[in-house]
């Protein structure tokens, strides 16, 4: 008993020497003498196999590398755009449609009539129509207006009160809310192909949008801070500057349900007849996107990297808020309506 428990608690994997009664040695035999392989009885080595269980196979080692077992974004270089919109494709489309986001009425008409489906002409056109008027002209009258105010009673006097603090504020909130809008524009629906647009879709309509997109969230940023700042009371600031900001999402909420279903529900088929009309607006629309690079371009400086709209946005960013801030007119009103007697 103390003989076989010593020789186990010696044992060790790959040993030289092993006890006779452990492990009989086997009889030695000759070694063949090397001959000529026989090809017509060879068999392949995957045939090959081997009596003695105690022998392992040794494989060959494989390295895993955790960057290719699981799928990751392939590096971009910093100056080339980066896009989260999707592939310019039917099956990218039809999914926004499921999901009822990333299509404003700009990109659905370009869909209506990069498609030739005439029956969605007329109520698309009207829709387009209806926004790009509020969104544009509506907006720019709205400023003019307000400008015209803001001259009256234009002057730096800022009585530095409780409602001047609360109107820096939300004149802030107004500017990283547009200023966002501004800097994402290039990355929402069709806007992020730029001037890759497949032949489905109407390249003159998303360049329109896009446009129109862009000058109304400008405008509406500076008439909104221009409301906030020529607003007698708090009640009149908060409304007139919220009613503002809402009409930059005319052209999300006036799609309808039976636009997604009619995407969602698109064969893939192509009525477009007038190949001369479609080159027109083929080339107006790469006109007109030729603006959609510059949003991506970017620029090392000191080890920072900034956008080209940072230049833009960073400093109206900073310097109205506080305009604002500093130059509110008005005392501390609540109401336009707290002075009068009961």
């Amino acid at each position: 008993f103390f003989h076989i428990h010593t020789m186990t608690s010696s044992f060790r994997p790959g040993m030289a020497q092993m006890p006779s009664r452990a492990l009989p040695q086997q009889p030695s035999r000759p070694l063949p003498q090397p001959t000529a392989p026989n090809l017509a009885t060879a068999q392949p080595i995957s045939h090959f196999t081997t009596t003695n269980t105690t022998t392992s196979t040794q494989l060959p080692a494989v390295t895993v590398n955790p960057t290719q077992t699981y799928s990751s974004q392939p590096y971009v270089s910093s100056s080339a755009p980066q896009y989260n919109c999707g592939s310019a494709s039917a099956a990218t489309l039809q999914l926004w449609a499921q999901r009822n986001d990333f299509l404003d009425i700009y990109m659905v008409t370009a869909f209506y009539m990069g498609t030739g489906q005439r029956s969605q002409y007329f109520m698309s056109l009207w829709k387009v129509v209806t926004c790009a008027a509020l969104q544009f002209y509506g907006i720019w009258t709205l400023m003019r207006d307000q400008w015209t105010v803001y001259q009256e009673n234009g002057s730096c006097n800022g009585s530095g009160g409780s409602v001047a603090f609360i109107a820096f504020l939300f004149a802030t909130y107004i500017s990283l809310y547009c200023s966002e809008q501004i800097r994402t524009l290039n990355r929402y629906g069709m806007y992020g192909w730029g001037q890759s647009q497949p032949q489905f879709v109407n390249s003159m309509w998303v360049g329109v949008g896009l446009w129109t997109n862009l000058c109304s969230l400008f405008m509406s940023w500076l008439v909104s801070c221009i409301i906030i700042f020529t607003s007698g009371d708090l009640l009149e600031m908060v409304l007139n500057a919220v009613a503002v900001t809402f009409m930059l999402s005319l052209d999300d909420e006036i799609v309808g349900t039976s636009d997604y279903e009619n995407i969602v529900k698109w064969d893939g088929s192509n009525h477009s007849q007038c190949r001369m009309w479609d080159a027109l607006f083929s080339k107006i629309g790469d006109f007109l996107l030729k603006v959609h690079p510059l949003f991506s371009r970017r620029y090392m400086i000191k080890g920072t990297m900034f956008e080209c709209c940072d230049f833009i946005i960073f400093p109206l960013l900073i310097i109205l808020p506080f305009i604002v801030l500093f130059c509110y007119p008005y005392g501390d009103s609540l109401c336009l309506y707290e002075g009068l007697d009961s």
